[in-house]
C-alpha cells in the first residue's frame, strides 16, 4: 500500500541520481585499527597525513562534526598495497576516489532512527556507512539539503528501504 501512494504521489518527478546529484558509496576501511583514529589520536607531530572520515555516525540532520580521522599518507598507498594484497584489486574497497575530499552531502547507510543528511564539507573521504551525494550545481547543496530531510523524503526512503539507506536507495528517491 505504501508503495502503491507512493507512485501516484512521485508521478512525473525524475529520480535524485538522475538530474541533481552523483549519488555514491565510499571506501571500506578494512583494517579500522590500523588506519583509522579519532581526531585527537594522531601526534601532532605526525609524519602520516590524516584527513577528516566520513563514517556514517549517529542521527544527526543538517550537521554533524567529523570525529574520525583516516591515515592516507601518500595518497593511502599503504591501504591501498593492503587491499591489492589481499582481495586483488584495490579498486574492489576503494570506491569513488573522484569524489574524495569534495564537498556534498552525506548520511548513515543503516539506522533504526530514520533518514538523516547533513552537510560533507571539503576536505574529507567518505566510507560506506556514510554514504554520500555531490550535487551537480554547488548553489543547490542546501535546497537539497532540506528536501532529503523532510519528511515526506524520509518516509520515502523507509518504504524503499527500511533500514537500509545505501546509495542505491536513495539514488532512487523521486525529486
Amino acid at each position: 500500500a505504501e508503495v502503491s501512494l507512493l507512485t501516484e504521489v512521485y508521478r512525473g518527478t525524475t529520480k535524485f541520481d538522475k538530474n541533481y546529484a552523483d549519488v555514491r558509496g565510499g571506501m571500506n576501511s578494512t583494517e579500522s585499527a590500523r588506519f583509522v583514529r579519532c581526531f585527537w589520536e594522531p601526534a601532532t607531530f605526525s609524519q602520516r597525513k590524516w584527513v577528516r572520515y566520513c563514517k556514517g555516525g549517529d542521527f544527526a540532520r543538517f550537521y554533524s562534526d567529523l570525529h574520525l580521522v583516516l591515515d592516507w599518507t601518500e595518497n593511502g598507498r599503504d591501504l591501498k598495497e593492503l587491499v591489492k594484497e589481499r582481495y586483488g584489486s584495490e579498486s574492489r574497497f576503494i570506491k569513488s576516489p573522484e569524489f574524495y575530499f569534495k564537498p556534498g552531502l552525506t548520511w548513515t547507510e543503516k539506522s533504526s532512527l530514520g533518514f538523516s543528511v547533513r552537510i560533507l564539507e571539503e576536505g574529507a573521504i567518505f566510507n560506506v556507512a556514510g554514504p554520500c551525494a555531490f550535487p551537480r550545481r554547488a548553489e543547490e547543496r542546501f535546497f537539497l539539503l532540506g528536501v532529503l530531510n523532510s519528511s515526506i523524503v524520509a518516509y520515502t526512503a523507509k518504504a524503499i528501504s527500511g533500514r537500509n539507506f545505501g546509495s542505491q536507495y536513495i539514488a532512487q528517491i523521486p525529486i
